[in-house]
């Protein structure tokens, strides 16, 4: 598994990104599964930490994919969950609001004619409707040891 982080700061996009796709392409290219959490709920809660708030960065963007071609919706769901609950640890479940989705390849080739996988689209919000406040999720390079680790739980 490899564990890819968004190196800009978002603060809005992600529903249409995971719905649609860069080009509106995305139920062409792949087969969307929800795994975790609620993609609208994410997105109203992005959009006030953005638009109350004025938070720069409202979500982090993380992406996991895999060497096989076929990966069980279940074994899929399982990464998802345990990916968050670990990366999340410190704060409750209802503390944070996140949302992962799968997406399997329709088209195994992109443009540059590499081979497409399936991958796992994770989105966790930086702002915590119950508790009023930013999270402390940390630095991505400052949690490489640990992110490390979060692969070899899973």
């Amino acid at each position: 598994m490899l564990v890819i982080f968004d190196r800009k700061n978002r603060t809005d996009g992600a529903k249409d990104y995971l719905e649609n796709g860069t080009n509106g392409d995305r139920d062409i290219k792949d087969k969307r599964v929800s795994l975790y959490g609620d993609l609208n709920i994410l997105d109203k809660v992005t959009k006030y930490a953005k638009d109350v708030k004025g938070y720069k960065e409202t979500y982090r963007d993380i992406v996991l994919t895999f060497e096989e071609d076929e990966i069980d919706v279940d074994t899929l769901q399982n990464i998802a969950q345990d990916f968050i609950k670990h990366y999340t640890a410190g704060y409750e479940s209802d503390e944070f609001v996140a949302y992962a989705e799968a997406h399997l390849p329709k088209i195994k080739l992109n443009s540059r004619g590499e081979e497409r996988k399936p991958h796992i689209h994770i989105s966790i919000s930086t702002y915590s409707p119950k508790l009023g406040v930013r999270l402390d999720l940390g630095q991505h390079r400052t949690r490489l040891k640990e992110i490390e680790k979060i692969k070899q739980l899973i």
